[in-house]
């Protein structure tokens, strides 16, 4: 998909549990519509019995589907999103939040291809947690730090260390700063 002019996006990368899925939510009184790269691998994994829990054994199932596709293709994911953001755009869709972007290409396309914002959702109990879970060591824990760390995507953080009415103001501060409008 060329970026149109009128899409407005928004990725969202951070620790497991950081509040990532909590940030895309309280989006949604501006507009914004939740898409994410996971659900195309979750559709794979329930395929394959998952019962749906992101328990300790259900992150690794999902991380072993989204290894294969990767092995296969490297952009599979990318492209299935493509794909579905090319269908709801057509549908009237202008705003969107991916809140799970992991994957440097991923980051890479959202930024660089569609001209979209990459929103560091910062929390220090995930951040903490993080250091010792047996989990954050894979790549789509990993991949994405090493991206920010490396200087060249721009972001901004949001703060989700309080309480959910200060992640709101955290989101409305970054949204109207970037001249987005509620929708009422």
């Amino acid at each position: 998909m060329a970026a149109p002019k009128d899409l407005i996006i928004y990725g969202c990368c951070g620790d497991i549990e950081a509040g990532k899925d909590t940030t895309a939510r309280l989006m949604f009184p501006w507009g914004f519509r939740a898409l994410s790269f996971g659900d195309a691998i979750k559709e794979t994994a329930i395929y394959y019995g998952w019962d749906g829990k992101k328990d300790e054994h259900g992150r690794r199932l999902l991380q072993h589907v989204g290894d294969i596709g990767r092995e296969y293709n490297p952009n599979i994911w990318v492209e299935r999103m493509a794909d579905r953001l090319d269908r709801e755009y057509a549908a009237g869709m202008r705003r969107f939040v991916l809140p799970d972007c992991r994957q440097e290409n991923e980051i890479l396309w959202v930024v660089k291809t569609l001209g979209g914002k990459l929103l560091w959702v910062r929390n220090k109990t995930a951040e903490d947690k993080a250091k010792t879970a047996a989990a954050s060591t894979h790549k789509t824990e990993t991949d994405w730090k090493r991206v920010l760390q490396q200087g060249t995507v721009p972001y901004v953080e949001v703060n989700n260390n309080g309480t959910l009415p200060e992640t709101f103001h955290s989101i409305h501060k970054i949204l109207t700063e970037d001249g987005i409008r509620l929708i009422r």
